[in-house]
């Protein structure tokens, strides 16, 4: 039971990083390399690759993560 607990608490932090950082994007939902959360401008090269394939990783790995409870 604290396993799942755990787990669960953990899929609802990320959830609530997720939308915030979906927030963040650029008003075509782009990111760049870097975010400046001073200034909230985008850095470095934009649009950047590894950005987005990193967000697509952690939606699919929350989504596993949310059809198993």
């Amino acid at each position: 039971m604290t396993r799942t607990s755990v787990e669960r608490h953990g899929v609802v932090i990320a959830r609530d990083l997720m939308e915030r950082l979906l927030q963040i994007g650029s008003p075509l939902g782009l990111f760049a390399e870097e975010f400046d959360p001073q200034t909230y401008r985008h850095l470095g090269n934009f649009p950047q690759v590894f950005s987005h394939l990193a967000l697509i990783d952690a939606a699919g790995r929350m989504i596993a993560l949310e059809t198993d409870f």
